[in-house]
């Protein structure tokens, strides 16, 4: 790779179900803002626009059903973009045409479960005091290379809102994991909104510098100028990417 160029390596399609607490975000409007600044980008480089981009998710479901897909980037639309809190249940290699019969399978097996996780989502919106939750877009975050994702990085207003989350999760008497970083000292959440992914077989690509560069001065207005957003937590079924059909409990 020459210092012109940039590496983004595509990460396989997953095929888990999650019981998961994620935030919704209210004011997304503004995450649409910088999503669409980074789409111009990708339009205009000569490797990425030969990638073929969709933002419907039951077109990726479509796709991912095959293990041997062609690379595409995913687009986060607008009604799925969100950041997750914590981690409550993985079942891993469920094939994505059973998602919605395994998810009812769980509804009717783990009910007393179900009504626990329920019970985490109430705990930690009174926990929080509100039904939604200030936040600030800081930063993109840019590995080097691109390791299957672009994502904000955003960060709670209010400074004991992971020690508020850390002391309802240990109190549900099951497994859980805060989705938060950096590990163990939780400093913000972090919001997908383009995915490098691929089926079964290995494909990555180098951008040109160009790419990285434009998005870095993005990140860098966010760092000088953080935006405000509002998260609202709620626990759903999902696949890696929320892009199933019915993800209520």
């Amino acid at each position: 790779m020459s210092n012109n160029e940039f590496n983004i390596y595509f990460e396989q399609s997953e095929k888990n179900i999650y019981i998961t607490l994620l935030s919704k975000i209210i004011n997304v409007s503004e995450i649409i803002k910088i999503q669409k600044k980074i789409r111009d980008i990708i339009a205009c480089d000569k490797e990425l626009k030969k990638i073929k981009t969709i933002n419907k998710p039951e077109e990726l479901r479509k796709i991912i059903k095959r293990d041997n897909h062609e690379a595409i980037i995913y687009q986060y639309p607008k009604c799925r973009i969100h950041a997750s809190i914590v981690n409550i249940y993985t079942e891993k290699n469920l094939h994505t045409k059973c998602f919605n019969k395994r998810a009812e399978e769980i509804k009717n097996n783990l009910k007393d479960f179900i009504k626990a996780t329920k019970g985490l989502e109430e705990n930690v919106c009174g926990s929080l005091n509100d039904k939604s939750i200030d936040f600030w877009i800081k930063r993109i975050y840019l590995e080097s290379p691109i390791k299957g994702s672009i994502a904000l990085n955003i960060f709670p207003h209010s400074c004991d809102f992971f020690e508020k989350i850390e002391k309802t999760r240990k109190e549900f008497k099951y497994n859980t994991s805060i989705k938060a970083h950096p590990s163990p000292n939780y400093e913000y959440l972090v919001i997908n909104i383009f995915r490098f992914i691929r089926g079964n077989k290995e494909y990555n690509i180098s951008a040109d510098r160009n790419f990285y560069e434009e998005i870095k001065q993005i990140s860098d207005r966010l760092e000088k100028n953080p935006i405000k957003i509002q998260i609202k937590p709620r626990v759903v079924f999902s696949d890696k990417y929320f892009s199933n059909e019915n993800y209520d409990l």
